[in-house]
C-alpha cells in the first residue's frame, strides 16, 4: 500500500489543517475550549453525545460535592473497594480544578468494567437522602447506560485477539491535551463498535512492572501507534515501537501487518529529511549516553548497559520504521475519520485481526 498516513492532514496535499479540535465548540462547560472548525455536529455523533452526558454528570457531581462531601473522600473510598477501585483511585489525576478532577474521575471510572458501578455505590453511601443525590444518580445512570449499550455491541474482533494503543501521555501542554482527547475519543469509538483497546491506564495496576506491559503491547495482534513529536522523542514510546519491529523480525510485511499508524501534524514526517532528522536525534542520544558511560565505566551496571544497547538499536532502526509507517496509506484525514466515528480505523483493525489469525502469516 502506497501513500502517507496523516491524522489532521488534508488529503490533497497532506498539509496540516489550520486547527485540530477534538470536541465541538458548541458543547458547554468544557474547560479551555480549543478552536474548532465545527466538524463534529453536537447532535449527530455518538462521541459528542457521550461528551454531553459526561458534562452533565460532572456538573451534577460538582454540585453534590460542593454541599456534602469532598472529592478526596470519594477517591479514598474507591481505593478501599477492591483491586479495581484501588487502580481507579491511583489513576485519577489530582491537583487541578474541582471540575478537572471530577472529569478525570468520571473518565477513569469509565475505563473499568465496574468502575461506574463502584462510583455510584460510593457516592450513594455519602449522599443518600441528600437533595443533591437524585439528579446526580440520574446523570450517573444515564452515563452508565451509554457504556452498557456500547458493551452490548457484537464484538468486532475475537476477544482473544489483543488490540493495543501506543501513544505519548502525561503531557500538559495544549498539544498534549489535544492528543489525550484524541486517544479518549478513538478508544471510546472503538469500544462502542465492539473492540476492546488495551491501554496502560487500564492494564497496569499499582506495583506492576511497566516494562512487562510494554513487552505485552509489542506482541499484540494489532497496535494503534499515535505518532507525535513527543512520541518520537520519548524513550519509552520508541522502545515500544522498536520492540514491535523486533517482534516482527524486522520484516516490513509482518510489521505493517500489526501496526496502524495515526500520525499527528506535529510529528512532522512529511519529507525524507524530516524523518531522517528523527533518526539523527536518536543517534545523538545514543552517542551522548555512550560517552557518559565510557567516562564512568566502573559505575555501569548490567541493566544500564542493556538499556544503552536498546537505545543504539532504536537509533539504528528509526529510519526504517518511520519510512514504513509513512508509506501506509490512510485515505481520510482526522476530520473525516472523526465524523465517521473512526470507522476506517475499525475496518483496519478487523482486517489486521483476520490476518493475524491466519496461520500462513504467523509461521
Amino acid at each position: 500500500m502506497k501513500g502517507s498516513g496523516r491524522l489532521g492532514l488534508d488529503k490533497k496535499d497532506r498539509a496540516p489543517i489550520s486547527t485540530i479540535a477534538w470536541i465541538s465548540p458548541n458543547l458547554p462547560g468544557i474547560d479551555a475550549p480549543l478552536p474548532c472548525s465545527g466538524f463534529i455536529p453536537t447532535s449527530q455523533t455518538w462521541m459528542t453525545d457521550r461528551l454531553a452526558q459526561r458534562h452533565t454528570l460532572v456538573e451534577a457531581l460538582i454540585t453534590a460535592l460542593g454541599t456534602t462531601v469532598e472529592l478526596s473522600m470519594v477517591v479514598g473510598d474507591l481505593a478501599q473497594a477492591g483491586s479495581e477501585g484501588r487502580s481507579i483511585a491511583t489513576n485519577v489525576e489530582r491537583g487541578g480544578s474541582l471540575k478537572a478532577e471530577c472529569t478525570a474521575l468520571v473518565t477513569v471510572c469509565s475505563e473499568y468494567s465496574n468502575g461506574l458501578v463502584l462510583l455510584e455505590q460510593v457516592l450513594e453511601s455519602h449522599l443518600q437522602g441528600k437533595i443533591a443525590w437524585p439528579p446526580l444518580k440520574q446523570s450517573l445512570q444515564a452515563y452508565r447506560k451509554g457504556d452498557e449499550d456500547a458493551q452490548q455491541t457484537e464484538p468486532a474482533v475475537h476477544p482473544a485477539q489483543e488490540v493495543y494503543i501506543s501513544y505519548a501521555w502525561g503531557d500538559e501542554t495544549p498539544q498534549g491535551k489535544q492528543r489525550q482527547e484524541l486517544v479518549e475519543m478513538l478508544c471510546a469509538s472503538l469500544v462502542k463498535q465492539g473492540v476492546e483497546v488495551r491501554r496502560d491506564c487500564t492494564q497496569i495496576n499499582p506495583g506492576d512492572p511497566i516494562r512487562a506491559y510494554m513487552q505485552r503491547l509489542a506482541k499484540g495482534d494489532v497496535i494503534l501507534v499515535v505518532l507525535s513529536d513527543r512520541y518520537l522523542r520519548s524513550e519509552a514510546c520508541m522502545t515500544e515501537l522498536y520492540w514491535i519491529w523486533a517482534n516482527a523480525r524486522q520484516d516490513p510485511d509482518r510489521f505493517l501487518g500489526r501496526v496502524i499508524p495515526l500520525t499527528l501534524p506535529d510529528a512532522d514526517l512529511r519529507h525524507t529529511a524530516d524523518r531522517f532528522a528523527r533518526a539523527e536525534y536518536w543517534l545523538k542520544e545514543s552517542k551522548d549516553l555512550d560517552i557518559k558511560l565510557s567516562q564512568n565505566i566502573r559505575s555501569v551496571g548490567g541493566r544500564i548497559a542493556v538499556q544503552a544497547k536498546l537505545i543504539r538499536d532504536i537509533a539504528a532502526h528509526t529510519s526504517d520504521m518511520l519510512e514504513l509507517l509513512v508509506d501506509k496509506f490512510e485515505p481520510r484525514d482526522f476530520k473525516q475519520q472523526a465524523q465517521e466515528e473512526f470507522k476506517e480505523v475499525l475496518d483496519q483493525v478487523k482486517a489486521l485481526c483476520l490476518s493475524a489469525s491466519s496461520p500462513s502469516l504467523n509461521d
